[in-house]
């Protein structure tokens, strides 16, 4: 596992300050009515609350195994696209809320909040939510005032927001410290200790690889995810053509992978040579992924899925805080730019757009093809 220097918080500014600050009042407010009202269930579940992407899915893997094993019933409400990488055990709610998107036009519509999808949300929430555990293992302050209103009979955060100066209230809910020198799956581990348990036990994510018959080839192939949600984290198209020609002179297999939709994207990042795999769902993430030697990744959903499987990983960051953000297997390796003297780490806003692709065009062909050699390396090794 790498090791890296935590860099300074995300700034946040004054005035989305202002409006956590408020939400903070109003979820203190609902904390101390919960308390007043608070109903006994024998046995209370514990609900997972995380609106955003597959990497943040998959980085609560490990508490769920955790919260299992400690006898608790757990609720995960996420994303549709998710609910197969969790065990059957799992009770699961759809979520949709308006702010997990990156347009900053897009997050805080109010037709959005007063719809009605997200008026239906909520009241599923609030019907399987009502009385149990919440925990919001993002230190979003918007995901605690939503668990409280849930009727959670309490709620747990963080002390802050993920990997920012963004403080939450005290009395909004019961916080964990965020501890900078940790990845986010470990930072999720921590909030065992806040229901009596212990997170000494606790493994990385790990997703099993799809089983393959004996008599079939081994992985070959090298894969490319050059897409992700944040336009702020690409690697400049001409980077990624010179790469696939590079690995295409020395014989290897190249395909780019992405998701429903972005064909297009993908044949304009990776010029017309490799071929495309479109994934339409989790199994075939997880199909495709297996059959490959090594993937290269921008920061993206299928970078730590990549990870979880065990699979050698290349993954370029710019912007991206790490540790927090950074694989943990064995066989990854995280390519940054934080040791640059003019860094700084940056919110995944419309604005810093430009920044983050600054960060990104400095990684060059050759750190790739040198860290590719490195995993490849490892994976030989290990096996």
């Amino acid at each position: 596992m790498q090791h890296f220097n935590p860099p300074a918080s995300i700034g946040i500014s004054w005035p989305k300050k202002a409006v956590v600050f408020g939400l903070g009042v109003i979820s203190g407010l609902l904390r101390l009515s919960a308390a007043r009202n608070e109903t006994t269930i024998p046995k209370p579940k514990v609900v997972l609350l995380e609106p955003f992407g597959m990497g943040d899915a998959i980085s609560l893997l490990p508490l769920v195994s955790l919260l299992h094993d400690h006898g608790f019933g757990v609720i995960v409400c996420a994303r549709p696209a998710w609910r197969s990488l969790f065990p059957g055990y799992v009770e699961w709610i759809d979520c949709s809320v308006p702010w997990a998107s990156y347009g900053d036009g897009e997050k805080y519509q109010l037709k959005s909040l007063l719809g009605g999808p997200f008026r239906e949300f909520l009241k599923r929430l609030r019907t399987l939510a009502s009385g149990h555990i919440g925990l919001d293992t993002r230190g979003d302050a918007r995901s605690t005032l939503l668990l409280w209103i849930a009727g959670c009979q309490t709620v747990y955060s963080l002390d802050r927001y993920l990997g920012s100066d963004l403080k939450n209230l005290r009395w909004a809910a019961p916080a964990l410290r965020l501890e900078s020198h940790l990845r986010r799956w470990q930072v999720n581990t921590q909030f065992i200790s806040l229901l009596g348990g212990s997170s000494e036990q606790a493994d990385r994510p790990r997703i099993a690889r799809f089983s393959r018959p004996e008599a079939q080839p081994k992985p070959h192939g090298i894969g490319l995810v050059p897409v992700t949600p944040w336009p702020g984290r690409a690697w400049p198209s001409p980077c990624w053509q010179e790469l696939i020609q590079k690995l295409l002179e020395a014989g290897e297999t190249v395909v780019a992978m992405g998701g429903p939709g972005q064909e297009a994207l993908l044949r304009q990042t990776v010029g017309p040579t490799p071929s495309l795999i479109l994934c339409s769902s989790m199994t075939e993430w997880i199909e495709r992924l297996s059959g490959l030697e090594a993937v290269v990744a921008i920061d993206s959903g299928p970078t730590h899925l990549v990870d979880a499987l065990g699979l050698p990983l290349v993954a370029l960051y710019g912007s991206g805080q790490l540790p927090l953000w950074a694989p943990s297997g064995p066989r990854s390796v995280a390519l940054h730019r934080q040791n640059d003297p003019d860094y700084t780490p940056i919110h995944p806003v419309d604005a810093n757009i430009p920044r983050g692709l600054e960060l990104m065009a400095r990684h060059t062909v050759e750190d790739v093809l040198h860290a590719l050699a490195d995993v490849r390396q490892r994976a030989e090794t290990a096996s």
